[in-house]
């Protein structure tokens, strides 16, 4: 398996840390996709918002998504919770799929653990990343 390097903004990363640990103290204890992403966090390189490469998938980025079993293509944006029912096309990052998406960069494969298996996604393209759009994500509750 090749290693690739996962980039975070500082930013994110301070945001993400505090949602994974209130979220695991609210839940009671361990939940693999909360461990998986504290993992990914942790072997994260964070860089400070403006030097984040724009074709990483930070919070809020918008991407378009390859199904590589079905080859169905969808448009998503990766999104905090606590914004995850307010429109369609929404990933949570604490749903497999976002925690997965998060930090890789447009033409990365990442493989995403559903029940039974693991189902391969292509990230076809960053529409939209707010640092890329001088938008710094601040979508966090207070």
């Amino acid at each position: 398996m090749t290693t690739r390097t996962v980039y975070v903004t500082e930013f994110d990363l301070q945001r993400l840390r505090i949602l994974v640990r209130s979220t695991a103290l609210s839940a009671g204890g361990s939940d693999a996709i909360l461990n998986d992403l504290m993992s990914a966090l942790e072997r994260s390189t964070a860089v400070k918002a403006g030097e984040i490469p724009p074709d990483i998938v930070t919070m809020n980025s918008t991407i378009r998504l390859q199904d590589l079993e079905s080859g169905m293509e969808f448009i998503a944006t990766i999104v905090f919770p606590h914004k995850f029912g307010d429109e369609e096309d929404r990933i949570s990052i604490l749903s497999p799929l976002g925690s997965a998406l998060f930090g890789f960069r447009q033409g990365d494969r990442i493989e995403v653990p559903f029940p039974g298996a693991l189902r391969p996604f292509l990230i076809l393209e960053v529409i939209y990343q707010p640092e890329a759009s001088g938008q710094a994500s601040i979508d966090f509750p207070s």
